[in-house]
């Protein structure tokens, strides 16, 4: 092979090259990656972090929620209501709601903004709340299940309380110092799936719409 027949075959793959990123590019098999200037960055950006969770129920039925962390180890309660997520791929938003912190059912809810707590979480469900509302988890909560599926299921630990009325188990346990778990159960009542088939971008936003949180898969 002569000198010049090297130079146009390095040429020629070099085309190739360019136009088959370009194809998978434009067909969504790679994504670049997502960059976020200074500028559009939120002073809480770092301090909270957002990540896709999906469990298989008994009948097999999957269930996709987010896990919003405020993983900062000091400080004081961050509010996240009025906070929207962004799906780049589904090219929707949704914004978080209030919350009922000691929830009781057959009560219309006392909704306030939801607060996390460094080292408390939110699982955030795009489905509307099988209670009303959403609020934050207590020892009683696995009780709710004998009536209401949710998604994740309530862990049990040695604290828990799973018989019995739900009601009756708050109005005797609310005053135990140790009665609320650092997990909030928020429900944003999407009327569409926040969550592509494939690969996605989502995004958490402030109420200024600057971003806070960034989670690709």
């Amino acid at each position: 092979m002569t000198r010049t027949q090297q130079i146009v075959g390095v040429c020629i793959a070099g085309v190739v090259c360019t136009a088959l990123c370009a194809w998978l590019l434009s067909s969504g098999r790679v994504h670049p990656p997502f960059e976020i200037g200074k500028e559009e960055k939120s002073p809480l950006f770092g301090s909270l972090s957002i990540a896709r969770a999906v469990e298989i129920a008994e009948n097999e039925k999957s269930s996709e929620y987010l896990i919003l962390e405020y993983i900062a180890h000091e400080g004081t309660p961050q509010k996240i209501s009025g906070w929207t997520i962004e799906s780049t791929a589904q090219k929707i938003n949704v914004r978080i709601p209030e919350g009922n912190t000691l929830f009781r059912q057959g009560v219309v809810p006392t909704l306030s903004p939801i607060s996390l707590f460094p080292g408390e979480r939110a699982l955030l469900s795009p489905q509307s709340s099988p209670v009303g509302a959403s609020f934050q988890s207590n020892i009683c909560s696995p009780a709710l299940e004998q009536f209401q599926n949710f998604y994740p299921a309530f862990t049990r630990t040695d604290r828990t309380i799973t018989e019995g009325f739900y009601n009756d188990c708050v109005e005797r346990e609310n005053t135990n110092p140790q009665f609320f778990f650092p997990e909030w159960r928020v429900f944003l009542n999407s009327q569409d799936s926040l969550f592509s088939s494939e690969h996605d971008h989502l995004i958490l936003k402030d109420e200024k719409g600057l971003i806070i949180a960034e989670y690709s898969y």
